[in-house]
């Protein structure tokens, strides 16, 4: 069979294997996302779709394992085979697969760092170790689609904290990039982009990973987590006042709403505006334990109509216009059902491009505003 095809495999829970992608968005017994559509399947996801889940038999969409089972695969046209999943493949080009594996180590290496955070461990060997990890992000940083994509890449809520740390480090180091700030700058943005919800570890995990809405009580306590941060920096010996300042300040707003300092405008660093803007990127675009994600292009749109709060608006705009500049080409799923492929950016509407649909129609979605781009295919 083509390999080049994108497919669905329905199989029983009992021949899901650890490595597989879920080819559905699964849901508990509440009606509540419980994994995504997307996500790799690790121990924690496949207990949890073994004790949460009502169903028997989910889709997967991609393997990374070869497993010898019989099953129904059905194609983009709808028709189906049965065929031996060990011949199904994941369709990632060979340089998404490097990406991949480099975010995997980088992320075993945070994950590991801040398990000793979490044990209030702040010694020197952990700042040794969390620096070392971000000499590999810049040997390793390429920009291009493919680490734009991974970004992306719908990963497991359970270890979102890990994800995001390393996106938001990424984010920022680019965004300066895109600002064309100096080395130093990048540097201070992928440094504190990596290490800016560390405070997150002292907060009670019961506030933390709570599904529901936050009391008034728990907000409050949530909203230490910058604090968390610096004093942890300070403690593992981080001195330098551009990186302090960067991560205390990432929920700080031009019109004094945000927190912890209620700063405004000029004094909060240029370095904690940009953080801000990854972050709220990163964490709207992932799925989190009390909501699904939002497409990357409805997030866009957000930043622009100032729908989070007063950021700033210059560094958002930068942000906008380079992003989407990098998907120009690609394949994007319509609210009509249709696929489409962007064909050129609205100087006016970024968020609002032409596109030419797979039967060949162009939609200009600045004048057809009842077409909306849902999500990139590859999601």
């Amino acid at each position: 069979m083509n390999n080049e095809k994108t497919v669905n495999v329905l199989t029983s829970f009992e021949n899901i294997k650890e490595g597989m992608v879920l080819g559905e968005d699964v849901f508990d017994k509440n009606h509540r996302l419980l994994i995504a559509k997307g996500s790799a399947l690790g121990i924690t996801s496949l207990e949890n779709l073994k004790k949460f889940s009502s169903k028997t038999s989910f889709y997967i969409k991609m393997l990374e394992s070869k497993v010898n089972i019989k099953t129904v695969v059905e194609f983009e046209d709808g028709h189906t085979e049965e065929v031996l999943a060990k011949d199904i493949n994941m369709n990632y080009t060979r340089e998404r697969l490097v990406v991949k594996e480099k975010f995997e180590e980088m992320n075993k290496s945070i994950k590991k760092s801040f398990d000793e955070l979490s044990r209030n461990n702040t010694s020197t060997e952990v700042r040794k170790e969390l620096d070392k990890t971000v000499e590999d992000i810049k040997k390793n940083l390429s920009v291009n689609i493919e680490l734009l994509n991974e970004i992306l890449d719908v990963k497991e809520v359970d270890e979102y904290l890990y994800n995001h740390s390393l996106n938001v480090g990424v984010i920022s180091n680019l965004i300066g990039r895109w600002m064309e700030l100096p080395q130093k700058d990048l540097d201070i943005l992928l440094m504190a982009g990596l290490l800016h919800d560390i405070g997150k570890l002292r907060v009670d995990p019961q506030v933390l990973y709570k599904p529901g809405k936050l009391t008034d009580e728990e907000f409050r306590e949530m909203k230490r987590h910058p604090e968390h941060s610096y004093q942890m920096l300070v403690e593992m010996g981080y001195k330098d006042p551009d990186i302090l300042k960067a991560v205390t300040f990432h929920h700080e707003k031009e019109d004094g709403t945000g927190y912890p300092l209620k700063l405004t405008g000029d004094k909060i660093t240029l370095h904690a505006k940009i953080l801000a803007i990854a972050d709220i990127f990163d964490a709207m675009t992932s799925n989190r334990v009390y909501k699904a994600r939002v497409s990357p292009f409805r997030v866009l749109e957000m930043f622009q109509n100032q729908n989070f709060g007063k950021l700033d608006y210059s560094i958002i705009m930068t942000f906008v216009r380079k992003f989407t500049e990098y998907y120009v080409g690609s394949e994007v799923i319509l609210s009509n059902n249709k696929k489409a492929k962007i064909v050129s950016l609205n100087t006016f509407e970024l968020t609002k491009p032409l596109l030419v649909t797979t039967e060949g129609e162009f939609i200009d979605t600045s004048r057809n505003r009842d077409i909306q781009i849902l999500d990139f295919e590859h999601q």
